[in-house]
Parts: C-alpha cells; sequence; structure tokens
C-alpha cells in the first residue's frame, strides 16, 4: 500500500509540473518533442545462401524479412515512412565493397495496426536480386564469405530520422526495444557432402625415420553440428591405429567454400571412434593453405602434421 501511494505521488507530481508550464524551472508540455522507435518482431533467415557448392555466386532467391512495430506516443499516427538502405561488404578478392545505397521504402499506409499491442507492423522482404539492383552490380559480385549490411531509417511526418547512429545503445541492443536499425547478412556457401568415400593416404614421415607409406580404404564423412561442418574418423589415415596401434584421429572440418579448415579435434583418450576400444589424444593440426575441395568431383584433399612433426595427406573420393 505504501508503494502504491508514493507512485500515485510521483505521478501526481510529473503532471503537476508538466501543467504548470508558465512556472519557472517546470516543462511546457506543449513544446516536448517525443521520440520513437521500430521494435523488432521477428526475422526471417539470419544468412544467405549462394547457387550450389561449386558456384558460389550468392543466390538470388535468398531474402532478409523483418516484422517492425512502430511505436511513437500517437500509437504510429506521427511517422511517414521506413527507409533501407544496403551495402555489400566484399570479403573475397578482389575486393570491391560499394557505397550504401537506398532500396526500399515503405509508407506508414503500408502498416497495419496490431490488435493486440495496437502498434503498427509490417513484414518487409528484400530480395538478393533487389539489392543487386540497388547496389547497380551483377550476380557474380556477391560471392560466399561476403556480407551484406542493411540498415532502415524510421522517418518521422515532422522531418526526423531515427536510425543507429543516433539511437542510444539501450534502445539498439537493449532486450525491451530490440531496434538495432542495422543487420549484417553473412553470404554463406552451399555445402551438402556428407556420405561414402574412398580414401587414400600418403604419409610423408613419421617418426623422422621410418619411409613414406600409403594407406587405403574406405570412410564415411558425417555432417557436423554447424553449418558445411563434416566429421572424420580417423585423420591420421591409419598411421596411428596400424602404426602405433593407437586409437584413430576424429576431427570435425569446415567446408567455407571449398577451403577445408579445422574445427576441432577430439583428444579425449576414452572417445572410441573405430569402436576398437581405443581414443586419441595427441594434437593433430590441418594446413589450410593446402587443403581443400575439388569442386568438379567433390573429393576432399587435407594436408595433416600432428604434434611430432609427423605428416601427410589425404585424398577422400565420393563412391
Amino acid at each position: 500500500m505504501k508503494t502504491f501511494k508514493f507512485i500515485l505521488v510521483v505521478f501526481a507530481a510529473m503532471e503537476m509540473a508538466i501543467s504548470c508550464s508558465d512556472d519557472k524551472g517546470f516543462f511546457d508540455k506543449d513544446a516536448i518533442v517525443y521520440a520513437a522507435y521500430l521494435n523488432v518482431v521477428s526475422t526471417g533467415s539470419s544468412t544467405w545462401g549462394t547457387v550450389s557448392q561449386s558456384d558460389f555466386r550468392v543466390n538470388t532467391s535468398s531474402f532478409y524479412e523483418v516484422t517492425l512495430e512502430e511505436r511513437d506516443v500517437e500509437r504510429g499516427k506521427l511517422f511517414q515512412s521506413v527507409d533501407f538502405y544496403v551495402k555489400l561488404r566484399d570479403n573475397t578478392t578482389p575486393k570491391a565493397s560499394t557505397d550504401e545505397k537506398p532500396v526500399k521504402s515503405i509508407p506508414a499506409s503500408e502498416f497495419v495496426q496490431d490488435p493486440e499491442t495496437d502498434y503498427p507492423r509490417a513484414t518487409i522482404k528484400i530480395t538478393a536480386a533487389e539489392v543487386l539492383s540497388a547496389l547497380g552490380l551483377t550476380q557474380d559480385a556477391i560471392n560466399g564469405g561476403d556480407q551484406v549490411e542493411v540498415r532502415y531509417e524510421l522517418v518521422m511526418k515532422d522531418g526526423r530520422i531515427f536510425t543507429n547512429s543516433n539511437a542510444s545503445g539501450i534502445v539498439t541492443g537493449g532486450a525491451f526495444f530490440n531496434s538495432p536499425f542495422f543487420y549484417r547478412i553473412p553470404v554463406v556457401c552451399a555445402s551438402d557432402r556428407a556420405g561414402d568415400y574412398d580414401v587414400v593416404t600418403f604419409i610423408s614421415e613419421y617418426d623422422g625415420t621410418y619411409p613414406a607409406f600409403q594407406t587405403s580404404g574406405s570412410t564415411t564423412i558425417a555432417k557436423g553440428s554447424g553449418a558445411g561442418q563434416y566429421t572424420l574418423c580417423d585423420l591420421s589415415g591409419g598411421l596411428e591405429p596400424e602404426i602405433w596401434g593407437n586409437g584413430a584421429v576424429f576431427v570435425t572440418v569446415q567446408d567455407l567454400c571449398g577451403k577445408l579448415s579445422l574445427v576441432g579435434a577430439d583428444r579425449d583418450e576414452n572417445f572410441d571412434c573405430k569402436g576398437d576400444g581405443k581414443g586419441y589424444y595427441y594434437p593433430y593440426y590441418i594446413d589450410a593453405s593446402k587443403s581443400f575441395i575439388n569442386l568438379s568431383n567433390g573429393s576432399f584433399t587435407i594436408y595433416w602434421s600432428n604434434e611430432y612433426g609427423e605428416n601427410g595427406y589425404s585424398i577422400y573420393t565420393p563412391n
């Protein structure tokens, strides 16, 4: 009860302060300028794809979609439009980033009052094809590894504009307002390469004295937990289990537009990949500068080494 009374006193004091426009030291309520913001209700996919796993141009059917709810003191009567701008951040060679260009403007008339919140909402969709057109680019200008930046502005009827550059951190990053005004969309290369493979391994050097040798066999490359990630049961291609009697070297590799890198090696000596009761725990590495996927036949070529200087490379060919 005491808390309730205190709140009433505070609100009464605020109302008195606002109503006394002629008193010194108080507000003139007619001079108050109200702000506004755009609440992000939902967004679609956070990434764009490529044409295929061998064609790394952006898929023009990829799109950015967001549902926005405009909030102002008059429940949507004060804003004029929401304007969208796009920009390419080119991370591939040759780099050709662009300046920001307008791509779409949504007038207030296209927003519909939500029955629950009583604020106007609209769902906006911007396709990769629209972005290319706005930037004056052809499809081969945006590729896997690049990023598309989307920024939007809330334009008020009185000429004011709200966007990420003039909104405070509590508005753009806060959970309550959830109004970032800006998104960066990565273009991710398609990758669907899980399956059965024939593998040939060429072991260049081991223990510093033994001659090079070759192993062959078959294995399954399984889909990992992340996009473009795959698990291999034995990175060493037989070196550890066949020569040293150790467990297989279980690893996760990442396909980044045909380039391969190591995500992680399971170093738990109790982890049993081959079902032989043996795990492995010494560090192994992948030479990402040499390892790649042959885009014409889908084969993996992986150059590897371990902390003892033993090294080799394995070629995995789909069977």
